[in-house]
């Protein structure tokens, strides 16, 4: 499948991502999110992935359905835009969506958080310079265990928002944002940032993270969103 990064959306391709979340609609009808993921996620690093070990208990309910994660990658800098603005990175989590062709259009659940950098505080700047921020080394708790090259596990804390601001989020169909770009995912997209406590500059190592693929046209879509303003 051609690479359509740089191509003008065509009549078959009408559900393209990432998008600006702007101009969006209240629907309160929107179902609670509920996010279960255990305090550390293991799993095995393949290219840019972290691909969670199955049977996992890591899930997203969704409408009525525990949707399992599968994996979890980064892209830097954020995909999505919120009213015109990025961020320093984004997380994706990939969830299967088990009731997939028999009752929803969608194979994937993929829940994007967007990630900040805290700024120094004055204790951490008299400090000094320290080496640059290794996204492995602050996010990651990773080794490698004997006879299993590449396991590793992440601490979901250091992933999301604090519990009380996951709740608002928005919400729209789309596709993956790499190759095969397939339009087969239900985006959901948490409306509060996530932040690293981190005094200097954040610099994702090279095998960990996607470059953000641009921005796509919004085309006939909404996008919806569970919160007022």
């Amino acid at each position: 499948m051609p690479d359509l990064r740089n191509h003008s959306l065509g009549s078959w391709w009408p559900q393209q991502s990432p998008i600006d979340l702007r101009n969006t609609l209240y629907c309160p009808e929107l179902p609670t999110l509920k996010i279960k993921y255990p305090k550390v996620l293991h799993g095995t690093v393949e290219e840019h992935n972290l691909l969670i070990h199955q049977p996992t208990t890591a899930c997203v309910q969704y409408h009525g359905q525990n949707c399992p994660l599968l994996k979890l990658h980064f892209h830097t800098p954020s995909e999505h835009l919120i009213d015109g603005t990025p961020a320093l990175f984004e997380v994706h989590f990939v969830h299967k969506i088990p009731a997939f062709v028999e009752s929803h259009s969608s194979a994937y659940l993929v829940l994007g958080v967007l990630m900040e950098a805290r700024r120094p505080t004055a204790s951490a700047a008299a400090r000094g310079p320290v080496e640059q921020f290794s996204l492995n080394r602050m996010l990651a708790e990773k080794w490698t265990e004997p006879g299993e090259n590449g396991t590793a596990c992440i601490r979901t804390a250091g992933l999301l928002p604090p519990p009380a601001q996951c709740g608002d989020y928005y919400r729209y169909e789309g596709s993956l944002t790499t190759p095969p770009y397939d339009e087969l995912v239900s985006w959901v997209v948490l409306r509060n940032r996530g932040s690293l406590d981190h005094p200097h500059e954040v610099q994702l190592e090279n095998e960990t993270h996607h470059d953000a693929r641009p921005i796509q046209p919004l085309a006939r879509r909404f996008v919806l969103r569970n919160f007022a303003r």
